[in-house]
């Protein structure tokens, strides 16, 4: 039988040999190496990727301005708390810092997010706080632009979603922890889209998420809450207007369900036990103070530039809906 020859792609024998003949002889396979890298390079992928990481740190304010990240006074403390654990080597159990409760009982929920920062500012300064931030904002808007185009499979769309997301991430654009946090979220969303066809085995990557998220963020709960939430919502079927779903399986419900009890038992895996699972939650009940004087644990301001890109992304949605008539599972 003969033997097919496969070049690149967009090249076929003729575009390899007119290349040899202006490399050269010996430069043939050197020629289609490096066209397959400039192809890639040039990419349409790789050009979105790039604006939409410019378009990310250009808006950041923090990041255009270093003086405004190095004010953030959240970073100094957590950079204390890391210097702590980095030099004891032992998680900090009691209060070390206000003469007002000093020795009483105290957790740090934030350790694991901390530590990147420390590292970073140990190793190259005040420049390593920089580029952690810069990294951590990076990180979650490719996670975002490949989640987008994974699910929709074109190119447009995963942009303009992904350019919208750039925007609203600006509201923590600083050295936050909560840029770890978002990366978890993405993770735990891409598990989700990815188990629901046919790789449910997937699914058993969550309790090991939550395992590390719990040390990173607070904001596990809402990972955890969402999760227990989508078990809920597939247990029923759903034929009304632009919602149309069918109920998870038996076998894939009770697999759901195991999966949500695993994520819950590793959550336990922390230095703190079950206080840290009840952190978040005291903070709701009894840390009044604390929560109204968080940015991110107060409602959204339609007032602000923040609140009127969410409200117009939003409208941008319902109206797109309606032109596309896609179909929406709860």
């Amino acid at each position: 039988m003969r033997r097919l020859r496969v070049y690149p792609d967009g090249m076929d024998a003729t575009n390899v040999k007119q290349n040899a003949l202006v490399a050269g002889p010996d430069a043939t396979g050197t020629g289609v190496f490096l066209a397959r890298v400039f192809s890639r390079i040039f990419s349409r992928h790789v050009l979105n990727a790039s604006l939409l990481i410019f378009v990310l740190l250009s808006m950041s304010g923090n990041l255009r301005k270093p003086g405004e990240l190095l004010s953030d006074p959240d970073i100094w403390w957590h950079l204390a708390n890391a210097r702590i654990l980095s030099a004891t080597h032992h998680f900090i159990h009691l209060e070390p810092y206000s003469f007002s409760v000093a020795g009483e009982r105290w957790i740090n929920p934030e350790w694991l997010s901390e530590m990147p920062f420390w590292l970073g500012y140990r190793t190259l300064g005040l420049a390593g706080i920089y580029c952690v931030t810069a990294f951590g904002l990076c990180a979650n808007i490719l996670f975002v632009y490949w989640r987008s185009y994974r699910k929709t499979e074109h190119i447009s769309a995963a942009f303009w979603a992904t350019a919208i997301g750039a925007v609203l991430m600006t509201v923590n654009s600083g050295p936050r922890t909560i840029l770890f946090a978002y990366l978890a979220m993405s993770a735990e969303m891409a598990i989700l889209e990815s188990a629901e066809p046919e790789k449910a085995r997937l699914l058993w990557l969550l309790p090991p998420l939550f395992c590390v998220w719990i040390n990173l963020h607070g904001s596990w709960v809402i990972g955890i809450g969402l999760l227990g939430l989508y078990i809920l919502c597939g247990a029923f079927s759903m034929k009304l207007g632009v919602f149309e779903q069918e109920p998870f399986s038996s076998a894939g419900r009770k697999r759901l369900i195991q999966v949500f009890i695993c994520s819950a038992a590793a959550l336990l895996v922390n230095p703190y036990g079950w206080r840290l699972i009840w952190n978040p939650i005291d903070m709701l009940l009894n840390q009044k103070l604390m929560i109204s004087v968080v940015a991110e644990s107060q409602p959204l301001s339609l007032s602000s530039t923040i609140g009127k890109v969410a409200f117009a992304a939003i409208g941008l949605m319902v109206v797109a809906n309606c032109i596309c008539a896609r179909k929406w599972k709860i």
